[in-house]
């Protein structure tokens, strides 16, 4: 298993990494990396608010409301996508298209929900 979190002084030098699944924080390269210690703030680049339609009652099930939003750009590199709802609940999740910059964002419950994104990249 994979140490995932380092913290601390690492022969003689400071560490706080966070690595992705599957990859060791002690010797992933940067892209294997959530977070590193030289790496530059988030900057929230995109930010906004929309209506995202309740789902439809499916049996059991509730088929997701969604909404798709145009970010006006497209993307080389994953930007760090944050999506909340006004309840301040988890019941919006979403999908970004990297190549056309669309958002796609989803709600799990029958009520149409106002949900604000942010999209943070590297400057």
């Amino acid at each position: 298993m994979a140490d995932r979190v380092v913290v601390g002084d690492v022969g003689g030098g400071f560490m706080l990494r966070v690595s992705k699944p599957g990859y060791n924080a002690y010797s992933a390269p940067p892209e294997g990396l959530t977070f590193h210690e030289n790496m530059r703030p988030l900057v929230p680049a995109i930010t906004g608010y929309v209506w995202v339609p309740g789902g439809t009652p499916n049996g059991d099930n509730i088929t997701s409301g969604q909404v798709t939003v145009g970010l006006g750009m497209g993307f080389s590199f994953p930007p760090k996508v944050l999506v909340r709802n006004s309840a301040n609940r988890i019941s919006v999740a979403a999908h970004l298209n990297m190549d056309n910059g669309q958002l796609t964002i989803f709600n799990d419950t029958p009520a149409a929900v106002l949900a604000r994104y942010f999209v943070f990249m590297p400057f």
